[in-house]
């Protein structure tokens, strides 16, 4: 019972300090300016739209792109273009939507994460190349398959062609005299 009650005065603060802020507006948005209404309806938009889906993840759910548009009777087209302002406006607080916390729809939060792991191995295939290890080796030494270590060269081959005829191994160079 003390646990349903403390949750519901959570529940209830985070509902107060979320109403407290919507009445925060910036001043573009005060009326008599133009479009007023405009730019009320849509600072209110984005308050509710930050409000519900915090509040959601503060009680360990959350909500889709398309739960928000049922809960504030807007298009997903409008709730795209929501999301898209909030992100533009607080780059620092992104919203802990379904798809973003879930790896689902086309901006999944793992990108930098796999963009980090391969460059991780790309530069340690480029530094043994440069070391003049043959791809056989740096194989060996890194643990990718001949494959990956193949497609990181033929990348930095691609990027660096000034480098390209440098930096042949001293194995293919011997190969090459012989022919």
């Amino acid at each position: 019972m003390g646990n349903a009650t403390s949750t519901n005065d959570n529940v209830s603060e985070m509902s107060d300090n979320w109403i407290s802020a919507s009445a925060v507006l910036p001043d573009t948005a005060k009326a008599g300016s133009k479009n007023s209404n405009y730019m009320i309806n849509r600072e209110r938009d984005l308050l509710t739209l930050a409000g519900l889906v915090k509040c959601a993840w503060q009680q360990d759910g959350m909500l889709s792109q398309a739960e928000v548009c049922v809960l504030m009777n807007r298009s997903l087209t409008t709730m795209c273009k929501l999301v898209a302002e909030h992100e533009a406006k607080h780059p620092e607080d992104p919203l802990p939507l379904k798809g973003y916390i879930l790896d689902q729809g086309s901006r999944p939060t793992h990108k930098a994460l796999i963009l980090n792991l391969y460059e991780q191995g790309y530069e340690r295939v480029k530094g043994l190349y440069k070391k003049q290890l043959t791809n056989t080796e740096i194989q060996k030494v890194t643990g990718l398959s001949l494959k990956v270590v193949n497609a990181y060269l033929s990348i930095a081959k691609q990027f660096h062609p000034e480098r390209a005829n440098t930096d042949v191994p001293l194995a293919e160079k011997k190969l090459q005299k012989k022919n």
